[in-house]
């Protein structure tokens, strides 16, 4: 299907990591949400598991864009990773100064660039229960403001 898109479209890929594993270039954008032990069906250990998923990053220049969630260590070390702008989100209060905070406490979830902030919603708008859903959204709200530059 790739073949079939044009220069002007986008394309929307989740990888696993044992498709990252043997990449040699990094995607234009990339997110990098929740890398944690849970995910070791196919990997010898989390060590492991986290080289394969460094190649969504590990390649970028400054044209690139990442979006990397810092509530999970592994993801904050994938993140550091290559030369793009980085944007960073945060369910957990981690201090975000590029990216979006979503306050666990308040509910507001609020989007930062250079020192700037605004509130875009609140947390009870969101209809998917669970964290975890608002930790996605953040990410893919932060994705399409960088897919927009």
């Amino acid at each position: 299907m790739l073949e079939q898109a044009s220069a002007e479209e986008w394309v929307i890929l989740e990888l696993s990591s044992f498709q990252l594993i043997d990449l040699k270039k990094s995607s234009h954008l990339a997110v990098v949400l929740m890398v944690t032990s849970e995910h070791l069906d196919y990997h010898a250990d989390l060590q492991e598991y986290v080289q394969a998923k460094q190649a969504i990053t590990k390649f970028q220049s400054f044209e690139d864009f990442a979006i990397v969630n810092v509530d999970f260590e592994n993801s904050r070390q994938i993140g550091e990773l290559g030369s793009a702008k980085k944007y960073f989100v945060s369910t957990l209060g981690k201090d975000v100064k590029d990216g979006i905070i979503a306050d666990r406490q308040s509910g507001k979830v609020v989007f930062w660039e250079n020192g700037e902030s605004q509130e875009f919603l609140n947390a009870s708008e969101i209809l998917l229960p669970g964290w975890h859903n608002i930790q996605n959204i953040c990410a893919a709200s932060m994705a399409a403001t960088a897919a927009s530059r």
